[in-house]
């Protein structure tokens, strides 16, 4: 199978603090993979390097189709209702998009009792769903999501998640960041920790069941200690 990301040996430095070493990193077609690690430990510059906002970097970093990068708060118009806020993004985006489409990407996100609402008038994780919606409407091969589920609850999550799982059917590339690291893990195919700027691997399946009953910390600390 042909991947669609290749990271060599990547290195990335502020000031002259390490913040990659020698990162390495591959995915293929149909892949959703989590990257994790402690605040400051890489996640975002990463990203960064991806979306090609960072170029004084050293290694070889090959991406063989478009990347959407979609951020945690994502620009909505507030004078607008939902479905209006759809409408214009397909047209910003130059999507023919049927109505029935755009009605079924709201169903499949929970949100079709708020499809008229004003979106000044949602919570935050509701907003958080619809901007997903909007992102996918551009219909890319990789998608680089960052926090995107900060604010959803568990059942907004379980929405989100299915949302990214109907990506990897389509055999789009999912790499996503987050502070729900165990509902991230257990929907992943693999993951990255980065420890020391290095990027360590691991599978969910590595993981006993019972440590998914942690806390979110005590469950990283697990990860740092024993997994990677």
């Amino acid at each position: 199978m042909n991947h669609l990301i290749k990271v060599n040996n990547l290195e990335m430095s502020f000031e002259n603090k390490d913040i990659l070493t020698k990162f390495n990193f591959v995915a293929y077609p149909g892949e959703m993979i989590f990257i994790m690690g402690p605040n400051g430990c890489g996640k975002s510059t990463f990203f960064k390097v991806l979306t090609g906002r960072l170029e004084t970097i050293q290694g070889d970093v090959e991406i063989f189709d478009e990347v959407v990068y979609h951020q945690q708060e994502f620009p909505l118009f507030d004078n607008m209702t939902v479905f209006e806020n759809l409408e214009t993004y397909a047209n910003i985006f130059n999507k023919n998009i049927d109505r029935d489409i755009l009605i079924e990407y709201v169903n499949n996100m929970g949100l079709s009792s708020e499809i008229n609402r004003p979106i000044e008038k949602l919570s935050g994780g509701q907003k958080q769903r619809l901007g997903l919606i909007v992102t996918l409407l551009r219909d890319k091969s990789i998608y680089l999501i960052d926090e995107a589920d900060s604010a959803m609850d568990p059942k907004g999550r379980a929405l989100y998640f299915n949302m990214l799982k109907r990506l990897k059917d389509k055999d789009k590339v999912v790499i996503w960041i987050s502070h729900h690291t165990k509902d991230s893990v257990k929907q992943s195919d693999r993951c990255y920790y980065i420890k020391n700027g290095v990027g360590k691997t691991f599978l969910p399946e590595d993981i006993e069941e019972e440590k998914f009953n942690y806390s979110e910390e005590a469950f990283m600390e697990y990860i740092d200690k024993e997994i990677c």
